[in-house]
């Protein structure tokens, strides 16, 4: 019974570490802003549906330069010579995403780590579930 209870302890840390350390933000369903060319991003979510957003590029220090949004196919137009600007998409019912522009977007996490963490998440319920009706 205590080898079986060393197992949980473990397998919590783990999952813990999986949580809080290599996992970014919990993106159920993620909003992306992908640049096309120069002046133009495209806006989808993860699962490569059209995005309606609002678009507000601002300065460093948060000032706003332009306003828009996008169109029907999740197109928006920018001057191009706004580099380094942050570009924030919002659509209003909670998927919010920025991007500074001109630098690499970053589309997926390691889906791997996080899905070993919700299986060991898993495990761990099966677990406590098993060692309470053992009693």
């Amino acid at each position: 019974m205590f080898k079986f209870k060393k197992v949980i302890v473990t397998a919590l840390i783990l999952n813990l570490f999986f949580m809080l350390v290599v996992s970014n933000d919990a993106h159920a369903h993620r909003m992306i802003i992908r640049p096309v060319e120069e002046g133009l991003v495209r806006v989808v979510f993860d699962d490569d549906t059209v995005a309606v957003a609002d678009i507000v590029i601002t300065d460093l220090d948060g000032t706003e330069i332009l306003t828009g949004q996008t169109d029907g196919d999740g197109y928006f137009k920018y001057d191009p010579n706004l580099e380094g600007m942050k570009m924030v998409a919002d659509d209003g019912v909670g998927h919010r995403v920025q991007w500074v522009i001109g630098e690499p977007v970053q589309e997926h996490g390691s889906l791997w780590l996080r899905a070993t963490g919700g299986v060991l998440f898993l495990a761990v319920i099966a677990g406590l579930f098993h060692m309470r009706n053992k009693k």
